[in-house]
């Protein structure tokens, strides 16, 4: 019989699971509809006039060197065999990161 630390641990686990289940889900699905967007729609260069080099320089220096981190470690903390050993700490770690990438 599981003692009530184990059941609130186990039931904690299982709603960080479903927590971060709906950000991998939100996040595909915003992937998709990127993808699924006209192909003849124009992108500006960042040659142009009027697209500002600070926006360019902090997405080159700051938020891609910090979006290939947060993908690293979510590599990491998704291992199987790390996930089955450690759920509930690997999914509160995921749950973290994932919180971090909608603020980039």
């Amino acid at each position: 019989m599981q003692d009530i630390s184990s059941m609130l641990h186990s039931e904690h686990s299982h709603q960080v699971l479903g927590s971060v289940i709906e950000a991998f889900t939100n996040l595909l699905s915003k992937c998709y509809s990127i993808r699924r967007s006209p192909p003849n729609r124009e992108y500006p260069s960042i040659d142009q006039p009027g697209v500002p080099q600070g926006a360019i320089l902090q997405l080159h220096s700051y938020i891609l060197p910090k979006l290939r981190s947060h993908i690293v470690v979510l590599s990491h903390l998704t291992d199987p065999n790390d996930l089955m050993n450690n759920l509930g700490s690997q999914l509160d770690l995921i749950s973290e990161v994932q919180s971090n990438l909608v603020i980039l």
